[in-house]
């Protein structure tokens, strides 16, 4: 019987051999602006942090991890391949998150003769300190600090979610990777940025926003 968890860690390192190598990612990449190339080891924790206190890739084993208080920043795909995640502490330290920090790329292997297996992330929990000036969380999820804008909803929630009341911004790729299957939008929502509902994603089939929404509406 073929063991789907060392498959997980496989792929994982298959993904992170590919983000190891250096390439320009971020703003940077996008306005042309040359990024530092410099490879940098992870600590002993598992954590590659440069000399600003960026956070940019995480290549540790645990499932609960807890960012280290002198991080200032969560780079782009810094979880992208820790697939065993469960959940991960933000500390108050932490000013500036990036696109798809927490996300992680949901595989679909073929194993042949109608045998098809579905690879997660395991990612649930994301907790910020209360005493974080940018960021807060509640259930698990990440928001700003008023609870305004919601950043990411973790990858491994199932089932059906409503945006919070006093949402006003859906951030972008913020529902990236997740497993829910239905999403309820209410009518406080005004801006929905680069979300990707469905991008590596399997399971949503239903998107519903509130009648009193001024900017938008669902059908079907």
């Amino acid at each position: 019987m073929r063991d789907k968890k060392n498959w997980k860690r496989l792929i994982a390192l298959a993904i992170s051999a590919v983000l190891l190598v250096p390439v320009q990612v971020g703003y940077a990449a996008e306005s042309g602006i040359e990024a530092c190339t410099e490879s940098r080891e992870a600590d002993e924790n598992g954590f590659v942090i440069d000399e600003n206190g960026a956070l940019t890739k995480y290549t540790g084993d645990a499932e609960n991890v807890v960012i280290p208080d002198h991080v200032t920043s969560v780079e782009d795909y810094a979880f992208q391949a820790c697939y065993d995640v469960k959940s991960i502490y933000i500390p108050a330290s932490v000013q500036d998150i990036g696109w798809s920090a927490f996300a992680i790329e949901n595989s679909v292997i073929d194993w042949g003769d109608g045998d098809i297996s579905k690879v997660y992330g395991s990612l649930k929990n994301l907790e910020v300190a209360s005493d974080n000036p940018y960021f807060s969380s509640e259930d698990g999820v990440l928001y700003d600090k008023n609870k305004e804008k919601l950043i990411c909803c973790p990858n491994a929630r199932t089932g059906s979610f409503a945006v919070p009341a006093g949402v006003k911004i859906i951030g972008g790729r913020a529902f990236e990777s997740c497993q829910l299957t239905s999403i309820e939008i209410l009518a406080g929502v005004t801006e929905i940025r680069d979300t990707y509902f469905t991008r590596n994603s399997q399971e949503l089939t239903e998107l519903d926003v509130e009648s009193g929404n001024q900017k938008f509406s669902s059908e079907g």
